[in-house]
């Protein structure tokens, strides 16, 4: 059995006819995302921690000897969010002054971004995915946090964090 006929076979089990147009409406757009072709995403944009590891000190310092010193240095990280049904993810280490959050194909009516207990908390409530970003509030994210390919998406988060207090 494919895939396909798997999620025919779920919303055939729903109750309501309205409920199973509406939900297989939602999943022909799944459907016809997942089959359709993207333009490849560049490296860049999928960059990752990196760790730099040098000598910092290069002159004695009133007859101490010089040390070698390991500094870690966080590189621009981006978590790429894409249709995964029931993904549920805590980002504990998301850096609000360099990481990306980079959405896929999500519209803005199909995503909720709110703040629940000091964290910022991404939600796609049709695939039932939340991303929580563990001790970052609204407040503290910029637009330049977020990659959006739909313009509808762009919009949402813009006006969400424009509405957002200032982090204290």
């Amino acid at each position: 059995m494919s895939a396909d006929d798997l999620l025919r076979a779920m919303l055939s089990t729903l109750p309501t006819r309205q409920l199973r147009r509406s939900r297989t409406r939602q999943w022909n757009r799944v459907l016809a995302r997942r089959a359709a072709s993207f333009a490849p995403e560049s490296l860049e944009s999928r960059s990752m921690m990196s760790t730099t590891t040098g000598d910092l000190a290069t002159t004695s310092l009133s007859g101490v000897e010089p040390a070698a010193y390991s500094t870690t240095v966080a590189a621009p990280r981006t978590f790429t969010i894409t249709w995964a049904w029931n993904e549920n993810r805590t980002l504990s280490d998301f850096n609000p002054a360099a990481d990306v959050l980079a959405l896929d194909w999500f519209s803005g009516s199909e995503l909720r971004l709110v703040e629940e207990a000091g964290s910022a908390v991404l939600r796609i409530p049709s695939m039932q995915q939340s991303y929580r970003l563990a001790g970052v509030g609204l407040g503290s994210l910029t637009t330049a946090n977020f990659t959006c390919k739909d313009p509808s998406a762009t919009a949402l988060v813009a006006d969400t964090l424009a509405a957002a207090p200032a982090p204290t």
